[in-house]
């Protein structure tokens, strides 16, 4: 249609015919202008699309939680990350994969997240590999629920694992020469190792 101002404008509407001694002497309609709706509609609809985009064509992990933590999408990239295939990703429970020592952490984040839009928050914790073991991750949750082109809690994550390995191996060697060097004698300094290596492994000694 073409508004009295010579906009081109969408309208939505019905009309019906106006009978008198069974013939049709008119039709009736009732209609509005809806193109700021579709202007609308159209609009998120491209920042969906846009969207899709960055994170398929993205090398980072990302995934899109619902506001129970459920799975909703998966990033292309993500799935070789902890081995899961998409089927089995999707519309699972994130917190079932989680390290148990690492939950009650992680929920309380998720809540805080939840809290408000465009809350955003950094952790690191272990989830299960499908193939058993734990990896460790470094993720950023940001809270996108209220974006109509989203609508969702926002992910990204990375793999980390390797990289802390790396770390606790340099610190305990730091560690391990820094108490030789304090010990007066062999015996002395061999205990010395002995602790400090069970110190960062947890073992008992």
């Amino acid at each position: 249609f073409i508004a009295k101002d010579e906009r081109v404008i969408e309208v939505e509407g019905s009309a019906s015919p106006r009978i008198l001694d069974g013939k049709v002497i008119a039709t009736q309609g009732f209609f509005r202008d809806i193109t700021a709706r579709k202007q609308a509609q159209e609009a998120i609809a491209a920042s969906e699309r846009r969207f899709r985009a960055l994170i398929e064509n993205s090398a980072d992990a990302i995934t899109l939680l619902d506001p129970e933590g459920v799975v909703i999408y998966d990033s292309p990239a993500a799935p070789g990350l902890l081995g899961y295939e998409p089927d089995e990703w999707i519309k699972r429970n994130i917190f079932e994969v989680l390290h148990p020592d690492d939950q009650a952490q992680a929920r309380v984040i998720f809540k805080s997240v939840l809290e408000k839009p465009l809350n955003r928050a950094s952790h690191l914790l272990r989830a299960r590999h499908k193939n058993g073991s734990w990896r460790w991750l470094e993720l950023v949750a940001t809270n996108l629920l209220d974006d109509p082109a989203v609508r969702a809690i926002v992910v990204n994550y990375g793999d980390i694992t390797e990289r802390r390995r790396a770390q606790t191996a340099s610190n305990l060697m730091q560690a391990t020469a820094l108490s030789i060097a304090e010990s007066p004698d062999f015996n002395s300094a061999l205990d010395a190792t002995l602790r400090t290596i069970c110190e960062a492994t947890g073992w008992k000694y």
